[in-house]
């Protein structure tokens, strides 16, 4: 599979090309401080964490 043009270099290197063709980017979050949680509700309503950020300092990119 051919990879995708929009996807942001990061991304391209990190991502396998079968994976890089069916990701469609809305919006990318790049954390430099602080937490962020991605929750889902369960079966019976209770929160789910299915991911979680934490950084305390800068985060550089090259």
């Amino acid at each position: 599979m051919k990879p995708r043009a929009t996807l942001p270099a990061e991304l391209l290197t990190l991502l396998p090309p079968s994976l890089q063709a069916a990701v469609e980017p809305v919006a990318l979050f790049y954390v430099v401080r602080g937490d962020v949680v991605l929750e889902r509700a369960g079966l019976q309503g209770q929160m789910v964490v299915l991911q979680r950020v934490r950084r305390d300092g800068l985060l550089v990119l090259r």
